[in-house]
């Protein structure tokens, strides 16, 4: 990854201290020093931070090398690393770049270009892309993310009890559009 090109995207900060901070873990994540969650979790994410750590995932991404270490049964196309101890069963499709975690289940779903899966994370019967899904996470019919952040230990799935409308607990400083 070209770190100038990070650099030069940082957007204009309320205070040197937030743009300094943002750069460090930039630069932290572009030497591989740190994971994506744990620079999304440095980083206090806010909308702003959000699409600016997309991008940044997009970079890094653009640099991965292929790397299958887990069980795949379905298809890969492109660049993507699996880490060890991830399951991914034979109606999935992975198309990179693409990077998933330790221990992960993939099964009936589709991973897109640009998504980033943490350690320990189950996505089934969902679609998810340009993303950053963190450690622990469950996508469980999930239908199609993307361009999204999904923190730690995050639960999305879809609702098949009456009635039918959405149902939220959001955090502080958070952003959903549905």
């Amino acid at each position: 990854m070209v770190l100038k090109e990070v650099i030069e995207a940082v957007p204009v900060f309320e205070t040197i201290e937030k743009k300094e901070k943002f750069l460090i873990v930039l630069s932290a994540l572009s030497l591989r020093l740190i994971s994506l969650p744990k620079a999304a979790e440095l980083m206090e994410m806010n909308k702003e931070a959000l699409l600016n750590f997309l991008d940044a995932n997009r970079l890094v991404l653009d640099d991965l090398k292929s790397k299958i270490r887990g069980q795949v049964k379905g298809e890969i196309r492109g660049r993507v690393s699996i880490d060890e101890g991830t399951k991914i069963n034979e109606n999935s499709v992975i198309k990179g770049p693409a990077i998933i975690g330790k221990n992960c289940i993939i099964k009936n779903s589709y991973i897109g270009p640009y998504t980033s899966v943490g350690n320990q994370c189950s996505i089934i019967n969902s679609e998810v892309e340009d993303s950053v899904v963190m450690e622990g996470a469950k996508l469980i019919n999930a239908e199609n993310i993307t361009d999204s952040m999904i923190g730690r230990g995050a639960v999305i799935e879809k609702n098949k009890t009456l009635p039918k409308g959405s149902k939220f607990v959001i955090g502080d400083n958070s952003w959903v559009r549905i």
